[in-house]
């Protein structure tokens, strides 16, 4: 019994050995370290503790033949992290999305990048998202889904993860991803008041001549400027910010919803908590919903 132990131990070392080097970008061509914001341990910050007892419960209740060939494809199929970022115009999710791509090396996907690039390429979707764009319709949700769907699927993302924030905008969207298996490990929702969030966006300012932006409040322009060069977007008024608010607020739950029973809800308060105190709340979430991923066994563990 107590050779079993150490050969389990050893197991779970070599497995945590192989985590660390997938997680400090192994195959990125690069030697740089992962984006450090708060003095965390390394062990707290990927939350290996869940890790480990995942795994530990995972090869206890399996008793897999042959542990380390059953160990080697459950980190390769958990190692890449799928995330959704959801939260209103100016929660920070942009900041995040930043962060997140640095540290852990994560695809940051845009549907309306997608949609762009498709367009430019001239490929068959790209000419069916044309003709409805030229006609003044929106793309619909199959298409787009279609999209990210060859874009998953493409060897960066299936070694690196992908990250979504901005997309499903519906539950509709959300639905028609679950049929098509694009499940997330985690959703990560940022909660801005609306007060919060009008003042971030209403106080925006451009300077024409350099095209820079400044924040009245937050990044204030220099005194220099002239007040007749900064202009305020025209989405970025009162009216429009408030008609983004409720388009969100109206999808929100029906999208918290449609995702509640394939992976972990975490909101987060993005008011008062700075942004580095934000990414690192979101990274030890997205890091847990990789470990949940391994199973239900592994779920159990970590809680």
């Amino acid at each position: 019994m107590q050779n079993v132990n150490w050969r389990l131990l050893l197991l779970v070392f070599v497995a945590w050995a192989v985590l660390i080097f997938a997680t400090r970008g192994a195959g990125s061509g690069t030697s740089e370290k992962p984006y450090r914001v708060m003095p965390k341990s390394y062990d707290e910050e990927q939350n290996l503790e869940g890790l480990m007892k995942a795994l530990k419960a995972k090869l206890e209740y399996n008793q897999p033949e042959n542990p380390v060939s059953y160990l080697q494809e459950l980190l390769q199929n958990a190692s890449s992290p799928k995330v959704i970022i959801m939260g209103a115009p100016a929660s920070g999710k942009g900041t995040q999305c930043e962060m997140l791509v640095k540290a852990l090396g994560i695809v940051h996907i845009s549907t309306g990048d997608l949609l762009r690039a498709e367009v430019k390429k001239g490929s068959k979707l790209g000419k069916e998202a044309q003709d409805f764009m030229n006609n003044g319709q929106l793309v619909p949700d199959k298409l787009v889904i279609s999209l990210l769907e060859n874009r998953i699927q493409q060897d960066d993302v299936q070694a690196s993860g992908w990250l979504l924030d901005g997309f499903p905008r519906t539950p509709e969207q959300a639905e028609v991803m679950k049929s098509k298996g694009l499940l997330p490990h985690s959703v990560v929702v940022l909660d801005v008041p609306n007060e919060v969030v009008i003042e971030r966006i209403e106080g925006r300012r451009i300077d024409e001549k350099t095209g820079i932006s400044y924040h009245l409040k937050y990044r204030p322009p220099p005194k220099n400027i002239p007040k007749n060069r900064l202009v305020q977007r025209a989405d970025d008024t009162r009216p429009k910010i408030m008609a983004r608010l409720e388009s969100y607020e109206k999808n929100l739950e029906g999208l918290v919803a449609a995702f509640t029973m394939t992976c972990p809800i975490y909101r987060v308060n993005g008011e008062k908590l700075t942004p580095s105190q934000v990414f690192s709340v979101v990274t030890k979430y997205v890091q847990t919903g990789r470990w949940r991923s391994l199973g239900e066994v592994g779920e159990l563990a970590i809680k």
